[in-house]
């Protein structure tokens, strides 16, 4: 089980407020003193310890309540060999391909790779899977498959340009064979390129899965 907004369970600590107050708390009754008490209706007595008992389920009362709603807002999910669908669609399985090749040290053209890159991430749902990789003459995979997008944005402000040329079929050969090992209906290629004349030859076999959308 997990949560798409686990940052609401933080609310559940609040719910240790009442409970202190109400421990620390001693109300005291202030003595009226009367020169007779002959005027004064007859009540019944009520012990103090049932009160105190009601007061302690009602509060049990109100704070499962508030940790129900808390639970609510967190948006639980459960966790199967297939992963429950989001918005109808189902998680998707991503591959980002990032051109890391000499070519693409032109001035602003790897800074404008690199926003690329992080908007591909940025525009993920949390139970998308995400593989990262980098490639010039030959591709290197960082990440397979997850769904920790923080560490694919943190490894793309580690990557940089190299000395060498750009060829696209081993890396899209790469991602094929991520795509491959996924048990995700909704597949996708993010190329990150410059797309330099020769980076694809024409006598090099590679080519996707069908159903995979290129973009």
């Amino acid at each position: 089980m997990g949560f798409l907004a686990p940052l609401f369970l933080i609310g559940l600590a609040g719910l240790a407020i009442p409970v202190l107050i109400h421990l620390t708390r001693h109300e005291r009754g202030k003595p009226t003193p009367f020169p007779s008490l002959m005027f004064l209706e007859r009540i019944p007595f009520q012990e103090s310890s049932r009160r105190r008992i009601r007061h302690w389920l009602l509060m049990a009362l109100r704070l499962t309540a508030l940790a129900l709603l808390a639970a609510g807002f967190a948006r639980p999910f459960f966790r199967s060999g297939r992963l429950a669908s989001v918005g109808g669609l189902g998680p998707e399985e991503v591959v980002l391909l990032v051109d890391r090749s000499f070519s693409m040290d032109r001035p602003g053209a790897w800074e404008e790779a690199l926003d690329r890159a992080r908007s591909a991430v940025a525009g993920l749902g949390p139970l998308d899977r995400l593989s990262l990789i980098g490639f010039d003459e030959a591709p290197r995979l960082y990440h397979r498959s997850t769904t920790d997008h923080g560490r694919i944005t943190a490894t793309l402000d580690t990557l940089s340009t190299g000395s060498l040329a750009t060829r696209l079929a081993p890396a899209v050969r790469l991602a094929s064979s991520t795509l491959a090992s996924s048990n995700l209906s909704r597949s996708r290629v993010v190329i990150i390129s410059d797309f330099q004349r020769g980076s694809w030859r024409g006598d090099e076999d590679a080519s996707l899965p069908e159903g995979v959308v290129l973009e």
